[in-house]
């Protein structure tokens, strides 16, 4: 069957933001892709040299889930994951693997080529989803998802205060809308 990212963002499981409706079924504390792990299908290598949340890095144990929109329903859907077991950095990079949709039946879900590749942390210490992140790609490289590609990020930087309050008018574009404590200037 298929399986989905895990995501607990409240008691009902789901999350809304602009324009997408998040739902997420939690697995353990990390996400399973959704194709079998042993044969990705025109397989995207994503080469991750530096992951934060909040100026820290990533923790042995914390988590990184690839996502995109199925092509089917439209769903976020994992397309790739991996388990962080050792400070990721320029000598110890974090390597991950999505696979593609492949429509040869029985259709097998994965990545659409050309889609923006979306990112999610689980940071294992916190039992947190941190799903504000901001990247850094290697220009030289694949900056979408492609298929045999290769993505190398600079850096994944994560945010976990990004609270949504609706104490302005109940507007997502409303920037008073959010406790946004230690996100960057933009």
């Amino acid at each position: 069957g298929v399986q989905t990212c895990a995501l607990p963002i409240s008691a009902s499981n789901t999350f809304t933001l602009p324009f997408f409706f998040f739902h997420f079924n939690l697995s353990a504390q990390y996400f399973t892709p959704v194709w079998d792990l042993g044969s990705p299908y025109n397989p995207m290598t994503i080469i991750i040299r530096s992951a934060t949340i909040d100026g820290a890095d990533l923790q042995v144990g914390d988590s990184v889930a690839l996502l995109d929109h199925d092509s089917g329903p439209g769903d976020l859907i994992c397309v790739g994951a991996g388990i962080v077991t050792q400070t990721i950095d320029d000598s110890s990079p974090l390597i991950l693997t999505a696979s593609q949709e492949d429509n040869i039946p029985p259709i097998a879900p994965g990545f659409t080529p050309g889609n923006p590749i979306i990112y999610l942390f689980w940071d294992s210490s916190e039992s947190q989803i941190i799903s504000l992140i901001i990247h850094s790609f290697d220009p030289g490289f694949d900056t979408v998802y492609t298929g045999q590609g290769t993505a190398v990020l600079y850096s994944l930087v994560g945010y976990s205060v990004n609270e949504w309050t609706g104490s302005i008018d109940g507007d997502w574009n409303t920037p008073g809308n959010w406790n946004t404590g230690l996100l960057p200037d933009m």
